[in-house]
């Protein structure tokens, strides 16, 4: 741990390369965008002080919080359209997560619902996030699985969440049981050795920090063994795919069956290199997104072309850990924020 002590960022920022910053904004000292369910309830705080608008919940991953070249005073795209639309009666709060697959991104949505009014969401579909599968451990929190497993339906034939919810519910009885003695010396004393190790030993208050630069080195390390380049195309794995496209399905169901106005839409591409796509592929997934989400009666937008490729970024490279910078496909500058905040608020207008 040592050898990371110098050259360590925040976990958050690791993965978004060494130009992209995690920013997600504040007003009057409340989270309007959070990236962890732990944060939910200071954000409903601010909300309640603010008189408890309807809310629109923005739900993505990290192209939602990661800004490119960020400077103090700037802006993401929550945090626009939070002030486009101070002048109707709604509100749009954010919540995103580094990598998020569409089946956190279904968690999280009906979580929220189930702790604010949610009228209406946002999500974007990213076919890269398709390869992406199981739960992270932030989204193990109780109670969010408490609220959660009373809209089971929407979880059942996705079977990374179901075994969460199903584990969590064995484990929650349990605890319940053993709640008189679960007080044990091993809880204390590592309760107490946790304490001041935080206290007294900045290594050990940074761990996740550097348990994030950890895997972001085997990251590294994988790609040249492998010789991934960032233009290599991804392939898909049919079973995360699957997964995925499923959680997609039953968040157009959820909202159709709870009066949720919903928004899909095909993300931000940098289009001045060739993308790491199978195009063939690519090009089916967009049109299959787009069809089941007319017919669904939710609302569909294809914005993967409208940010110019002067506000994209770069970062550092993920084939070598001395080599050049390479193209980012996923972060841009504060203006590709304001440009996707302009194009959703005249889409929702008159919501």
């Amino acid at each position: 741990m040592y050898y990371y002590k110098g050259s360590t960022r925040k976990g958050t920022d690791i993965g978004l390369g060494e130009g992209t910053l995690c920013y997600t904004p504040s007003i009057d000292h409340y989270p309007i965008h959070i990236m962890s369910p732990a944060g939910i309830d200071s954000m409903k705080a601010g909300y309640q002080r603010r008189g408890s608008k309807p809310v629109i919940l923005w739900i993505g991953n990290s192209q939602l919080h990661g800004v490119n070249q960020y400077k103090p005073g700037q802006s993401n795209s929550v945090e626009f359209l939070f002030h486009q639309l101070e002048v109707t009666n709604r509100e749009v709060l954010g919540m995103s997560y580094p990598n998020a697959n569409l089946q956190e991104l279904l968690m999280s949505a009906v979580y929220f619902s189930k702790k604010m009014p949610v009228k209406a969401i946002l999500a974007p579909v990213f076919y890269d996030d398709m390869r992406e599968t199981g739960v992270r451990n932030e989204l193990h929190d109780q109670s969010m699985l408490d609220r959660i497993s009373k809209e089971r339906a929407y979880f059942n034939n996705l079977k990374e969440v179901n075994k969460l919810l199903a584990d969590s519910n064995t484990s929650h009885t349990a605890s319940n049981d053993y709640n008189g003695i679960r007080e044990t010396l091993q809880d204390r004393s590592e309760r107490y050795l946790n304490n001041k190790f935080d206290e007294h030993w900045v290594i050990w208050n940074s761990r996740a920090d550097f348990r994030a630069r950890l895997f972001n080195d085997l990251y590294i390390t994988r790609n040249m063994l492998l010789g991934i380049k960032p233009n290599s195309v991804r392939k898909m794995i049919p079973g995360n795919y699957q997964d995925n496209y499923e959680a997609y399905r039953n968040l157009l169901r959820y909202c159709r069956e709870k009066g949720i106005q919903l928004l899909i839409y095909i993300p931000p591409i940098r289009n001045d290199v060739a993308i790491p796509y199978d195009l063939n592929a690519y090009t089916t997934f967009k049109e299959q997104v787009k069809a089941d989400c007319l017919a669904s009666g939710a609302t569909f937008l294809n914005i993967e072309n409208l940010i110019d490729n002067k506000y994209w970024g770069m970062k550092k490279s993920t084939g070598s850990f001395n080599g050049k910078g390479e193209v980012d496909f996923m972060h841009f500058q504060e203006r590709g924020h304001q440009l996707i905040a302009d194009t959703i608020f005249k889409t929702i207008a008159n919501w």
